[in-house]
């Protein structure tokens, strides 16, 4: 089951307490489908890249190497969970490998960017939709958008399983 607001991330959660005092409970969750423009003050002591969501994503991001960050970014355009075979049909192409999708894959779940949730015998992935919403930025600032859309509509529409 994917979650949504803040999914339970420690940084997202303090960040929000701030303004839930001067918002009220019901507008800051009315607020929280934006909360890269919503969750903007931590502490001015904190790390730099623990002050907003955005910053905690942008240092994640930039720690990725640039072909965990092409995964990723291509990873954003499922809107739920998708399995390992889902994943490398859309991302692989003539210049990507499969195997390669396999191995950044495995590297974003090690890096708590991508989720996996083991249910007996098979897997699905899933990102947090905070991590989504980052990554589809980053898939539409690179031009990526359209291509990636419509690899996956043809996969699903080949594969509906």
């Amino acid at each position: 089951m994917a979650q949504t607001g803040l999914d339970g991330i420690p940084l997202a959660l303090e960040l929000a307490a701030a303004p839930a005092s001067t918002l009220g409970m019901r507008e800051l969750a009315s607020r929280l489908d934006d909360c890269f423009s919503l969750l903007t003050e931590g502490r001015r002591t904190a790390l730099r890249r623990h002050r907003t969501l955005r910053a905690t994503l942008d240092w994640s991001y930039e720690s990725l190497s640039e072909f965990e960050r092409v995964v990723l970014r291509q990873l954003s355009i499922f809107a739920g969970g998708f399995t390992l075979s889902a994943a490398s049909a859309v991302i692989a192409s003539a210049e990507i490998l499969a195997s390669d999708v396999v191995e950044a894959l495995a590297k974003l779940v090690t890096k708590s960017l991508v989720t996996a949730d083991v249910d007996g015998t098979s897997v699905h992935y899933r990102l947090l939709e905070t991590t989504r919403a980052y990554a589809r930025e980053k898939l539409a600032e690179h031009g990526e958008l359209e291509q990636a859309a419509r690899r996956h509509a043809e996969y699903y529409q080949d594969d509906p399983a």
